[in-house]
């Protein structure tokens, strides 16, 4: 274990937690088996017949191919093989696959009108035919012209944008009996975005991205379920009475209509929502190698059944569907993962079975307690307090766990001897209370009948000044050559101290090439480039402005160039001056380009980075006005979402981070952001924001990041990765394992470590030590001095399981391993 505490300020949380060691049996788990299909690939759609057999089709533009698994046999054989021309199905992209009455069904679009017809076409006897072509007059891309299917009630449903249907008015839905389509739609919808079906013996459900409707016993639809906020939905699934619905962060339990219970998804989006076994099964997708399969368990924990490893991050670029997914024919559960699939070290081909075994199951249920220190020992007494209320944070996993009402307490369950991380990411005691603990915490018990872990926490918190004022740059990171360029400047208070400084100085370092304007408040001195402001009024409440207006002259500068300028604030008795400097950085241009995002630092760094300034430029390239703006960033992992500050954008706007997540959204309510075509400059904005880094970057780390912006509901424009990459690191980060940490000692050895009943102190130096050992609560285990060239035999019998720090008196130190 290699907890980190960080704590910041007048005041200190801990984090208390300890470990409820459970071995869980269960008998009804889970296992994989390889399907080795016979060259299946991208697989576009998929279906089963009457009998449970298995049918997968693949694309490949010139060519469909329909595989059958038998499912009596475990045989895979071609069903049947089809050219994809203009003289013959001609589909660019396949949606369903049916089975209905015997015959096979497949939809998708018809590659000769770009998306704006869909055919629906039927293989019976040997033969195709076309039985309807669907026209899409709303013509988006592929991605939200979308077609979904489902059988209910002897009819073949199918949703999606059209607005006819064999030439005659059907909207959105339609019912196929097998000879007639008829329309089967009653709302006033225009379109329906990346519809979704779900189906139990009495009720059919139908979703678009924002709400969920329900056919009623009067064959109309009703609005049946919206998600509060803007939270996509991605995936439908019914059982028992419950309304499963998956968004990008969690699912929603939902009967009669309304929210009953969710629970958190550690791997972000609900990409597949499957009943089967009387289980509801999730297939999730998220922007790393780790998309998962779980099921839910009493509608409260999600059961990790594996995790794929053979995805790469441009699966999510690619659609929704298709990708990752789960389906389920009678007896059988499949599972699809388009780019491959690799559990632990196995790799798969493109389709497995989740088959049923007998696998004990091992977790550990992790019970914490979060409390307010007063009295920095480490120990809840005295005045210390429970928060009222607050959220901790599964960092690994991605999800959040609520505080117990006035006791501080949460629990979660992980998987046996994985790394858990968890952060306080909310806490309810007063305004000047901040998140301060951040821990690794690891289960290392193995051995049945063990049934206590210890966390341990550090023994020292480092001092912090009572007042801290820091320079921020706020300016723009790209200007116009030759133009009037505002520079700004903040000084804001990260303390809770209160009232106003009269003595602020401040000074400011142009390049020597760059032409002073102008400045509000009016600088005080000048020597060379550099500028003073003295006698600033610096209220501790409030945001303190400096506005410099500069010039870059085409004589001087080119495009490309990068401009750098220095702030410095002067000394303040009592105050913390470690973030008392900032740096101004522009890249010159003539012209800017539309939807980047760029960061401050960006590229190669050489030292210590504490925080990101991130730049979203985004511009409607449409051909009518957006209403809406939407700017969905994911932050990295590195980038703790709590410490997100907001620094300025081009619009009114609403700001709001998911819990448990690292996705911030900007919402730009009737913006009504012209188009270039219209007016240039008025297709323009911008966000400028802040994002802390979490600990100190290693050589060959990296923090990538982007953004997407949608414009009203047109699929999201992807800006550019900013990147910054550490090349050099100094001071080198301390060591981080017992071998290292240990390997810096001279004087001393301890063997054996780790220890299970006793170990030795060698004493190699030519005077004697005091030795003090202690555990990482705090409390001290055991005090000797040993002489010179002495060793000493310390018996462990009586210890706990666990990591001890051994001090000697000549400020060596030790990591000493208990198990």
């Amino acid at each position: 274990m290699n907890p980190k505490l960080q704590i910041s300020k007048r005041l200190y949380l801990l984090l208390f937690c300890f470990f409820s060691f459970f071995s869980h049996h269960l008998i009804a788990q889970f296992s994989i088996k390889s399907l080795n299909p016979p060259s299946i690939n991208t697989i576009a759609a998929r279906c089963s017949d009457s009998l449970g057999n298995l049918y997968v089709v693949t694309n490949n533009f010139d060519t469909i191919v329909v595989s059958k698994l038998t499912v009596a046999t475990n045989q895979w054989s071609v069903y049947t093989v089809l050219p994809n021309t203009n003289n013959s199905i001609a589909l660019y992209q396949i949606h369903t696959c049916d089975f209905f009455q015997g015959k096979l069904y497949i939809s998708g679009y018809n590659a000769n009108y770009n998306y704006s017809k869909i055919d629906i076409w039927e293989f019976s006897a040997g033969k195709w035919s076309r039985k309807a072509r669907m026209n899409n007059s709303v013509n988006y891309d592929g991605n939200y012209a979308e077609i979904a299917s489902i059988k209910y009630n002897n009819q073949l449903y199918f949703a999606g944008n059209f607005d006819s249907v064999q030439g005659k008015s059907i909207k959105n839905v339609v019912a196929f009996d097998g000879s007639v389509f008829r329309p089967a739609w009653t709302l006033s919808l225009i379109s329906l975005y990346k519809p979704r079906f779900a189906v139990n013996s009495d009720s059919l459900f139908l979703s678009d991205r924002s709400s969920v409707y329900l056919l009623t016993a009067s064959n109309s639809w009703v609005k049946y379920y919206t998600p509060k906020f803007f939270n996509p939905i991605l995936s439908l699934a019914v059982h028992n009475s419950f309304l499963y619905v998956g968004t990008n962060n969690e699912i929603h339990m939902v009967k009669n209509g309304a929210k009953r219970d969710s629970v958190k998804i550690p791997t972000n989006n609900a990409n597949t929502l499957v009943t089967f076994n009387k289980k509801v099964f999730l297939a999730t997708s998220r922007l790393d190698t780790n998309s998962a399969v779980y099921y839910i368990d009493n509608l409260k924990k999600l059961k990790l059944i594996f995790k794929n490893k053979g995805l790469d991050s441009t699966f999510y670029f690619q659609g929704d569907t298709g990708y990752i997914s789960l389906f389920a024919s009678q007896n059988h559960l499949y599972y699809h993962g388009s780019i491959g699939i690799k559990i632990g070290s196995t790799k798969y081909n493109y389709i497995v079975e989740i088959k049923d075994s007998i696998i004990p199951v091992v977790y550990d249920t992790i019970k914490g307690y979060v409390f307010w220190d007063k009295n920095n020992n480490y120990i809840k007494d005295g005045n210390d307090e429970w928060p009222i209320s607050g959220w901790v944070r599964n960092v690994n996993a991605h999800y959040s766990l609520p505080l117990g009402k006035n006791n501080g307490s949460f629990e979660d369950i992980i998987d046996q001897n994985i790394l858990a991380e968890y952060k306080i990411v909310e806490v309810v005691y007063d305004s000047c209370l901040k998140n301060q603990y951040s821990g690794n915490i690891q289960s290392i018990n193995k051995l049945p009948g063990i049934t206590r872990d210890t966390v341990y926490l550090p023994l020292s918190s480092p001092s912090r000044s009572s007042l801290n004022l820091v320079v921020e740059n706020q300016s723009a990171i790209r200007a116009r050559l030759s133009d009037s360029i505002s520079l700004n400047i903040n000084i804001r208070n990260t303390t809770c101290n209160t009232g106003v400084l009269n003595n602020g100085v401040l000074t400011v370092t142009l390049d020597s090439s760059t032409q002073f304007l102008r400045s509000v408040p009016n600088y005080t001195s000048k020597n060379g480039n550099t500028y003073t402001f003295t006698n600033l009024k610096i209220d501790y409440s409030l945001s303190n402005k400096i506005l410099i207006k500069v010039n870059y002259p085409n004589s001087k500068y080119k495009i490309n160039d990068k401009v750098r300028h220095f702030v410095r604030l002067g000394k303040i008795v009592g105050e913390d001056s470690a973030n008392n400097m900032d740096s101004i950085v522009q890249n010159l241009v003539y012209s800017y380009d539309p939807n980047v995002k760029h960061s401050l630092p960006e590229g190669k760094i050489t030292k210590e980075l504490k925080s990101i300034r991130y730049y979203i430029d985004f511009q409607n390239l449409g051909n009518d006005y957006a209403q809406t703006v939407r700017v969905v960033d994911t932050l990295n992992t590195k980038m703790p979402v709590y410490e997100f500050k907001m620094i300025a954008a081009s619009h009114p706007y609403k700001v709001s981070i998911q819990p448990g997540t690292g996705i911030v959204t900007w919402v730009f309510d009737n913006i009504n952001l012209q188009a270039k075509s219209q007016n240039e400059e008025a297709s323009k904005g911008y966000i400028i924001f802040d994002a802390k880094v979490k600990g100190a970057l290693k050589v060959g780390d990296s923090i990538t990041n982007k953004a997407s912006i949608y414009f009203d509901y047109n699929e999201p424009v992807i800006t550019n990765y900013a990147v910054v990459s550490m090349v050099k690191i100094t001071p080198p980060p301390p060591p981080n394992d017992i071998e290292d940490f240990n390997s810096k000692i001279k004087s001393l050895n301890i063997y054996p470590n780790p220890t299970h009943t006793d170990f030795k102190i060698v004493n190699t130096s030519l005077e004697s030590q005091i030795i003090t050992i202690f555990d990482l609560s705090g409390k001290k285990v055991k005090t000797m001095t040993i002489a010179s060239d002495e060793t000493l035999l310390i018996s462990t019998t009586d210890w706990s399981n666990g990591l001890y720090l051994i001090l000697s008196n000549n400020g060596e130190s030790f990591k000493l391993m208990k198990e």
